[in-house]
């Protein structure tokens, strides 16, 4: 009788340390195990006749003051460690991606909000010049958004900058982009494997400085030596931090933005990547709203000359 009742007893014991211990941390890791999935980084394939199309890979947490992520290959991506810079209120800059394969209620609302974006355009699309115009007619910053090599090929947007291409032909490249776009600078649709390639950095740095536009990494890949090239060079560069929406759920863009706005109080400031998609848009122009006394937003060639005189 003594043995059943102390059996019970334990029985009961255990269940109730179960109850109130084992099963919060469970779900918390279930919780944030369901987040890492769900996120994917942000080089994924676009069809013109539909809402920007993802392919899902994983995603995992901040080193370094950026943002750690995983390519379809496996391995981790972090963003370059750079120098803090010293402002009385951290700079953020946010780069928008992916306009020119539709003019619809979300571009407009993006263009014409007292947000200052920086509109990040394809070109050779078929509403590329439409837009590049209303982002003028809006008085927001643009640069070209150059589609360049994949690892996956599945993922290139013709035409595009390649590893096969002669030197003269990516400059013949770049010039048919920059008389369509004529932006202040330019960061690459995908490239990861055109980003990895010394030979096609050296050209498209080259090119860009000698005409003065600023380019900004997308930082697709870790193999990325566009931070190492403009270095060589004696450059200045941008190189992206976060990236904003690479799941479309409310929650994981707040979430990003949470580490924007992390990532520009610990080193003076962030520059963040979204795309063209309504729930990024709704989402970040309330969120600009709410911060935008606590941050110096700014547009992507006035991050660039504020960092080269802060540092």
């Amino acid at each position: 009788m003594k043995k059943s009742i102390i059996l019970s007893f334990l029985i009961y014991f255990f269940s109730v340390v179960f109850i109130i211990f084992v099963v919060p941390f469970l779900s918390d890791k279930l919780a944030n195990i369901s987040l890492v999935h769900s996120s994917t980084l942000y080089e994924v394939y676009h069809d013109t006749n539909t809402d920007n199309k993802s392919t899902d890979f994983s995603q995992t947490e901040t080193t370094n003051y950026g943002v750690t992520e995983y390519l379809d290959e496996g391995k981790e991506v972090e963003t370059p460690f750079v120098q803090k810079i010293k402002t009385t209120k951290p700079l953020v800059s946010i780069v928008i991606d992916d306009y020119g394969y539709f003019v619809d209620n979300t571009v407009i609302s993006s263009l014409s909000s007292d947000m200052p974006i920086t509109v990040a355009i394809i070109p050779f699309q078929d509403h590329s010049k439409e837009i590049f115009s209303l982002a003028k007619k809006y008085d927001k910053e643009v640069i070209v958004h150059m589609p360049m090599e994949a690892l996956n090929h599945k993922l290139n947007v013709e035409p595009y900058i390649s590893s096969r291409m002669s030197d003269g032909e990516i400059i013949e490249l770049l010039d048919k982009a920059f008389r369509e776009i004529d932006g202040v600078g330019l960061n690459n649709h995908m490239g990861s494997l055109a980003t990895s390639d010394e030979r096609v950095m050296n050209v498209v740095l080259k090119y860009l400085s000698s005409r003065g536009k600023i380019f900004l990494d997308s930082f697709t890949t870790v193999r990325s030596v566009a931070s190492k090239v403009a270095k060589q060079k004696g450059l200045s560069i941008l190189v992206r931090d976060v990236f904003i929406d690479n799941s479309s759920s409310e929650y994981y863009i707040l979430s990003q933005l949470d580490k924007v706005a992390s990532v520009a109080y610990k080193k003076g400031y962030c520059v963040a990547i979204g795309h063209i998609k309504p729930n990024t848009i709704n989402i970040l122009l309330r969120w600009y709203q709410e911060n935008k006394e606590n941050f110096n937003f700014v547009t992507l060639s006035q991050m660039e000359k504020s960092i080269s005189q802060l540092q």
